[in-house]
């Protein structure tokens, strides 16, 4: 739904209030998405105003909280569109090894941006235990999964998951890499010390450094072009040469952003930083 004409000045308030009680910064997003969130919490509030959810909002942070999450979703799977993870297992961590150990160096840094909770920070794990085996002692790896939604990144630590989590996870994965329970699956301890998360806003200041591989894939749909354009513009600068930026497949670099990253696979939407 869009913003009613007659209720402009409320609407400005409002995003006004939202912004000064830091849930999120409402000027990164789409406005058509963001007023449609917004509706959906004046149902469930039972409110019939933008001005009274604003006071809604000054008065109740577990409010503050269902809002910051209602702007989250989270639709994610183990190893999700499997081309792409394909290619990251047979292109892209090959080429980061390879570079590392020209140049001789053995840290490798990963970033999941918009984690959830953690399917694709442990897939990556899964990866890079694959690809370097017995090598993986040789590296000091860094898996980054950070995400905005506290419960989320909660379960993520937790590394428990129910069987459609893993429907288009390969079955030696599932044997080698999951305990199975009665009604789930745990990621073993051995993977699960090989991630690390955090609470974080791919907005927010703080960011990690020193990049080798970046994963934000239909994390920025609902952002405004601007927004987008600036934020690849960061992971740029946050990222090593060489290093690799995944994004998800219905998205595209804007920006500056197109001139400073190279395509490395077009159709998975990989860019190499050169």
């Amino acid at each position: 739904m869009d913003v009613k004409v007659t209720d402009k000045e409320n609407w400005a308030n409002l995003k006004k209030n939202i912004k000064e009680l830091n849930i999120f910064n409402p000027e990164n997003y789409n406005e058509t998405f963001l007023s449609r969130r917004i509706e959906c919490r004046l149902r469930a509030t039972c409110l019939n105003s933008y001005a009274e959810y604003a006071q809604k909002l000054n008065s109740s942070e577990k409010e503050r909280e269902a809002l910051a999450k209602d702007l989250t979703i989270n639709v994610t799977s183990f190893f999700r569109d499997a081309n792409t993870y394909k290619a990251i297992k047979e292109e892209v961590i090959p080429f980061i090894v390879k570079t590392k150990e020209e140049n001789g160096k053995n840290t490798i840094n990963v970033w999941s941006a918009g984690a959830a909770s953690g399917e694709e920070a442990y897939s990556l794990a899964i990866l890079f235990r694959e690809v370097l085996g017995t090598r993986l002692t040789k590296f000091k790896l860094n898996i980054l999964g950070t995400d905005i939604d506290h419960d989320a990144v909660a379960e993520a630590k937790n590394g428990t998951y129910n069987e459609q989590k893993l429907r288009e996870t390969n079955p030696l994965y599932i044997k080698r890499y999951f305990e199975k329970t009665e009604a789930s699956y745990r990621i073993n301890e051995d993977i699960r010390k090989m991630v690390q998360f955090e609470q974080g806003d791919i907005l927010g200041p703080h960011k990690p450094r020193e990049i080798d591989l970046l994963l934000c894939r239909n994390t920025v749909i609902y952002f405004n072009a601007e927004t987008k354009s600036n934020m690849y513009t960061e992971f740029y600068n946050i990222m090593n040469k060489d290093g690799f930026l995944i994004l998800g497949k219905t998205e595209i670099l804007l920006g500056k952003a197109r001139e400073l990253f190279q395509i490395f696979n077009s159709s998975e939407r990989i860019y190499c930083k050169e």
